[in-house]
């Protein structure tokens, strides 16, 4: 319906801005206003535009709007200017009659006006209330105080500038009352995507798992400038896949944008509605590949369908004096084949740390190593002396059959990253569960 509206509003603008120029002065400005409102209204309504779908022709349909704004925009300028020449540029010539048609016009100005802002005011709510567990109550309850304000306004006042507010107000509750049933809208949608596979509802990456139904609430739904809101991960063959993102705008799931990464993790189950609705849903418990993990909160965890980061002094130690960038470690699952670089020494030529100078320890000495080593077919690649921590840390990525592990390693225990290895493939394989620990994968 959304997008139903958002055409007519275009329509609207183009059909209204191209007779702007022409018509009598006092029609002239109120239809270039009405031009632009409709036009904000359907921009608000039809939402913006994904980068993957920023295509070539999407550049040339911009590329027209603004030319056709640019020659609407010059036409009325002119106009203006020819008007004060002749002496017709008056506050009674702009005014026109006060005639009822006048009048009524007037109202359908103020009304459009009152609709854009309406659409703002939901829109801001809607981020200043994301987050709250209150879900469809809090929905109606919006429509019910927003309604009964805006009707009490426009009965009791006579004021002309009371139709924004009144029409305002009735558009935020007739969106918080069509709102009101998303959830049962998500929960029916999500079930007929699956198609019987195990499913889960996801939010944007880094949030916290979905726990309850009133999460999925029009207002109550956690909202970000990160796409997406809300997605629907399946799993299919063994591994988890992104399939859809929820439209709040157009209020059904559409096919998902971009890599699995930008979600966070969730477990899919096949009575995922059942779960969610009675409040079983773990929030510690991630699937991520083939495989499930609980992992404690103490470790802030962020997960993705594809990848663990979690933060853990096991490297730098407690009394570490590393920032805590150096803390994170990370294991991606189903990751790349690795790519050496080409200028990377061989691990044989790996420098002892205590041999090094102070001078050594300065940024044009980037040091960067790759190879594989022979005992574990581990591949690895070193980079060193480089970055905002130039003069202590080593970034490494070593990769073992489809996993990798990223972590920060202090230049004197370079040596020993596959021990370190060890250590952190450790910690992960504890968090791992088996299917005994009552978890379906």
């Amino acid at each position: 319906m959304a997008q139903d509206i958002a055409t007519i509003g275009y329509i609207a603008f183009v059909t209204l801005a191209l007779i702007s120029p022409f018509l009598p002065l006092f029609l002239m400005w109120r239809a270039a206003g009405l031009a632009v409102a409709f036009y904000a209204i359907a921009s608000l309504l039809e939402g913006p535009v994904h980068w993957t779908e920023q295509d070539f022709g999407w550049a040339i349909g911009q590329a027209i709007l603004v030319l056709f704004s640019f020659a609407i925009a010059l036409l009325i300028a002119l106009r203006l200017c020819f008007s004060t020449y002749r002496g017709q540029l008056k506050p009674e010539t702009l005014a026109g009659s006060k005639g009822r048609p006048m009048r009524a016009l007037d109202l359908v100005f103020l009304g459009v006006v009152g609709g854009f802002t309406g659409l703002l005011l939901t829109l801001g709510l809607s981020m200043l209330l994301s987050g709250q567990p209150f879900g469809g109550g809090l929905d109606r309850t919006i429509a019910v105080l927003t309604g009964a304000s805006g009707a009490a306004l426009l009965i009791f006042s006579r004021a002309n500038t009371a139709i924004v507010f009144s029409t305002a107000l009735g558009t935020i509750s007739i969106t918080a009352f069509m709102g009101s049933a998303q959830a049962d809208r998500i929960l029916t949608g999500a079930e007929e995507l699956s198609e019987g596979r195990p499913w889960c509802l996801t939010s944007g990456t880094f949030s916290s798992q979905i726990s309850s139904v009133g999460e999925l609430g029009f207002f109550a739904m956690r909202k970000s400038t990160t796409y997406p809101h809300l997605g629907i991960l399946v799993r299919e063959n063994g591994m988890v896949r992104f399939i859809a993102h929820w439209s709040i705008r157009q209020q059904r799931f559409v096919p998902a944008w971009g890599a699995i990464d930008t979600v966070s993790a969730c477990v899919p189950i096949t009575d995922y509605a059942d779960t969610l609705q009675s409040g079983a849903i773990d929030e510690g418990v991630y699937a991520v590949g083939s495989a499930l993990y609980a992992i404690p909160a103490d470790f802030q965890a962020r997960v993705t369908p594809r990848r663990i980061s979690i933060r853990s002094t096991l490297l730098v130690g407690t009394d570490s004096v590393h920032p805590k960038i150096a803390e994170r470690v990370s294991l991606t699952e189903n990751a790349s084949d690795p790519s050496l670089p080409e200028d990377a020494l061989s691990l044989e030529m790996m420098p002892n740390p205590a041999k090094l100078s102070a001078s050594d320890f300065t940024h044009p000495n980037h040091i960067r190593l790759a190879g594989i080593e022979e005992r574990t077919g581990r591949t690895v690649i070193l980079d060193c002396l480089s970055g905002p921590y130039a003069d202590e840390l080593c970034r490494a990525q070593v990769f073992e059959g489809s996993r990798r592990y990223d972590f920060l390693l202090p230049f004197r225990r370079i040596q020993n990253w596959s021990e370190a290895t060890d250590q952190i493939a450790g910690l992960f394989e504890g968090f791992r569960l088996t299917q005994a620990s009552g978890h379906v994968p």
